[in-house]
């Protein structure tokens, strides 16, 4: 099934790890604008996918 998201804002926490990374770029493919979420702050600057990034881990509320 092919979903067209254009205009849709996701934000995609794991974007670091292979899967989130693959991900984000199905998303961007479909249109969808992304805000990135991941725990590693240099593994997240590197990441070759458009958008603003947020630095933080979900399992501590404390730390995000």
């Amino acid at each position: 099934m092919k979903r067209e998201l254009v205009g849709a804002r996701v934000i995609l926490a794991g974007a670091t790890g292979g899967l989130g990374r693959e991900i984000g770029h199905a998303l961007v493919r479909a249109g969808a604008s992304l805000v990135l979420f991941g725990r590693d702050p240099a593994r997240l600057e590197a990441l070759d996918l458009p958008g603003p990034r947020v630095v933080g881990d979900l399992a501590d509320a404390g730390a995000c």
